[in-house]
């Protein structure tokens, strides 16, 4: 990261790649963010960066919530259809199908402390 304590006033910081972008390349845009077309986050090179909008940014990415985003199918093999998909409001989908499953399993284990006890 830049910082900035040699003038007055406010300190502030900048991180690595954007500093390098703005000053080998050009300004940043407003409301725009740099998306590493190289995939290396911590690449500093002003021409392996592009200034794009936070959803082709997240588009173009090979994170782990994208990935997940992509899939069709929960890992039982069940499909993420409308019917069978539960989309909680933080974003995340869950499988119905699977939750119903869980879901008994779990009564009966309740049910069988109860009995026992």
């Amino acid at each position: 990261m830049f910082s900035n304590s040699a003038g007055r006033g406010k300190k502030w910081t900048e991180r690595s790649h954007r500093w390098s972008y703005s000053y080998f390349r050009s300004e940043i845009p407003a409301g725009l963010e740099i998306d590493h077309l190289c995939r290396n986050r911590g690449c500093v090179n002003p021409w392996h960066m592009e200034p794009v909008t936070s959803l082709v940014n997240w588009e173009r990415g090979i994170s782990p919530w994208r990935l997940n985003g992509l899939k069709d199918q929960c890992h039982q093999g069940h499909p993420f259809t409308p019917d069978n998909t539960y989309q909680h409001p933080s974003g995340s989908r869950v499988c119905r199908r699977c939750s119903a499953k869980h879901r008994q399993a779990y009564e009966e284990r309740q049910n069988q402390k109860r009995r026992a006890a």
